[in-house]
């Protein structure tokens, strides 16, 4: 699958198609969340949290969009204790995803 918005894998999610929201998704791209870089598994396994329907994305904004970075704001709920966060927290995320250069 070739380029896709933020905003059109985040429909994927809502609509619970992991599959295509992964096909968003490729090796060729860093993915950052605050201090942290993600690996592409790192950013699947969230998908299957919020498709599965342990976390959930509320207030949602897409600050930049294109096929060469984004930048992605949303809170997340986490309907269930997840890695040692307790269910009802809601964490405001920030993501940034940078094509790597080669």
């Amino acid at each position: 699958m070739g380029y896709r918005s933020m905003h059109e894998v985040m429909n994927l999610i809502n609509k619970k198609d992991l599959e295509g929201a992964k096909a968003c998704f490729h090796e060729e791209f860093m993915y950052l969340r605050e201090l942290e870089m993600l690996t592409i598994d790192d950013v699947l396994d969230h998908f299957e949290e919020f498709t599965g329907g342990k976390l959930a994305s509320n207030n949602r904004i897409t600050w930049h969009d294109d096929e060469h970075s984004a930048n992605f704001s949303h809170d997340i709920t986490y309907g269930e204790k997840v890695r040692g966060m307790v269910a009802g927290l809601i964490v405001g995320v920030r993501l940034a995803i940078l094509k790597k250069m080669v």
